[in-house]
């Protein structure tokens, strides 16, 4: 004969609730590690240049982990430059200048050569030669670009800052700039499928989708908590203070069950524990 263990209202509701912070708060750590790796092996950084036929991109492999620390910007050898590109591709996307106020405004409506689905250009080396209009970043041209990112690793450290820990030079994960919400990839239009006069009605607050995309996860863990904490208090409270079981608690069936189909089986014979 099997021993077996049941577990009354008030026991389920504090197991629930350790489950669902263990699970929140392994999610948490789980996520923070991804993005602080550990610094014992080489990082790897996606490269930003291309999809050559939409085939796998290329990886740069920078031996030096941290060359960006003690390398200026102006003596990177052509692979280091490139690695601190963090595909992003916000820089690529259409912009607009007030005439007025010469404030610069981004839009969601990348260039014609940008991939939408991936923000990557998808014909990196003649790129000038395509797009006349596409700058190439250079060390003689980057203090005069005003429009940059504010998270761009060029103009960080052009002004001074360290690089974000989601950065793919300091995470080791390629993908960490489209996980944390830093990537338009997926949230921008074509160029060719917008008309001209319609772009000041894509003007988008990149700074705002940026966290939010991050936060929202975060967001709706804490909700889901919150009232699973308000559950279990409260079964407990009723469990210790002696008040009578609900009645959709003495049925075996779920609360959904019982209001579709209306049946009830009730649990050890009606009464609230079992003998």
């Amino acid at each position: 004969m099997h021993n077996v263990t049941i577990l009354s209202d008030s026991s389920a509701c504090r197991f629930s609730f350790f489950l669902v912070v263990s699970v929140f708060l392994g999610h948490n750590l789980v996520y923070q590690l991804s993005l602080i790796r550990p610094w014992f092996y080489r990082h790897v950084t996606v490269t930003p240049l291309h999809c050559e036929d939409r085939r796998q991109l290329r990886w740069y492999i920078v031996q030096d982990k941290f060359f960006w620390q003690h390398t200026s910007l102006d003596e990177m050898t052509p692979t280091q430059w490139e690695s601190l590109c963090d595909g992003c591709g916000k820089c690529c996307v259409l912009k607009l200048e007030d005439c007025d106020t010469n404030n610069i405004y981004y839009t969601d409506v990348g260039c014609k050569l940008l991939d939408c689905k991936t923000a990557r250009c998808c014909d990196y080396q003649n790129r000038k030669d395509r797009v006349p209009d596409c700058i190439v970043l250079s060390m003689d041209n980057l203090p005069k670009l005003r429009w940059m990112p504010a998270s761009c690793a060029y103009r960080l450290l052009y002004e001074g800052k360290s690089l974000p820990d989601w950065h793919p030079l300091i995470s080791g994960n390629p993908m960490s700039t489209v996980a944390t919400g830093q990537s338009v990839a997926g949230r921008i239009f074509p160029e060719t499928a917008i008309d001209e006069e319609d772009l000041p009605d894509h003007i988008t607050n990149w700074k705002w989708m940026e966290q939010s995309r991050r936060s929202l996860m975060s967001r709706t863990m804490w909700i889901l908590l919150g009232l699973l904490a308000i559950l279990s208090i409260g079964t407990i409270w009723r469990q210790e203070t002696g008040m009578p079981t609900p009645q959709h608690l003495m049925c075996k069936e779920s609360l959904f069950t019982q209001v579709v189909t209306g049946a009830c089986t009730l649990r050890f014979n009606g009464k609230k524990e079992p003998s």
